[in-house]
């Protein structure tokens, strides 16, 4: 499984947005009130406070895309909030990002291995050290007493 930093960074920027944005909601629904009305906009409040909590579940998948187990889901939870919430392109974008290079390494094919092993630098065959031959000196043959 992998991790995708462009994701994260995607999903980080869109969370942050969202979570701007709903602040600007909620301080402007004690602030901005139609004339006659109650002292609070409370539709303006609740769409903001949505709009935090969206923001902060964006921000919290996109968490996820760094950790290789989670990648996947972080991808499909920045996703979806991006989409009903207020996660913007940036967010989804980054959704994408996390589902596709998240399952990138998971594909399988029945029987085969998951994740093929990593080859390691093994050093050169060497041929079997062989006995070293010394040439044979003659000897000088010795009298016999």
């Amino acid at each position: 499984m992998g991790t995708t930093k462009a994701g994260f960074v995607l999903a980080l920027i869109g969370g942050v947005i969202g979570v701007l944005a709903g602040l600007a909601l909620a301080v402007m629904a004690f602030f901005v009130v139609p004339v006659g009305e109650p002292s609070i906009d409370w539709t303006n409040f609740g769409v903001g406070i949505y709009f935090i909590i969206s923001g902060i579940l964006v921000i919290l998948g996109g968490a996820w895309m760094k950790n290789p187990e989670k990648c996947t889901k972080g991808g499909v939870v920045a996703l979806i909030f991006s989409i009903i919430g207020s996660g913007g392109i940036f967010g989804l974008i980054g959704g994408i990002i996390g589902i596709v290079k998240g399952k990138k390494h998971s594909v399988s094919i029945e029987g085969a291995p998951q994740e093929a092993a990593p080859v390691e630098a093994q050093p050169e065959a060497q041929a079997p050290a062989q006995p070293e031959v010394q040439p044979e000196v003659e000897q000088p043959e010795q009298p016999k007493a």
